[in-house]
């Protein structure tokens, strides 16, 4: 089953990417962080194909997180997708 983390301080960002991912695909682990030191540890958990990234994360530039990643084929085989939202994200 392919993993999705999703790294977002906006929780109800990180839902609304859930449940419009799982409508896409419903075989779909879907595993959510709220900050870049939970997100690093969850990728070494579940080896996500795909990484869905905040860069204004409460505990640092998400950018700060893509080469730690990226340099370990074992942690992280997949693509990094950032969204810029602008607004409210109502939930």
């Amino acid at each position: 089953m392919p993993t999705v983390l999703c790294i977002e301080a906006q929780p109800a960002v990180a839902e609304h990417a859930r449940h419009f991912l799982e409508q896409v695909t419903p075989r779909l682990r879907f595993v959510t962080a709220g900050s870049g030191r939970e997100g690093m540890a969850l990728a070494r958990a579940h080896t996500p194909e795909v990484v869905l990234l905040d860069l204004a994360l409460p505990d640092g530039d998400g950018l700060e997180l893509i080469e730690p990643l990226l340099v370990n084929d074992d942690l992280f085989p997949g693509w990094f997708l950032n969204v810029v939202l602008q607004g409210e994200v109502e939930g």
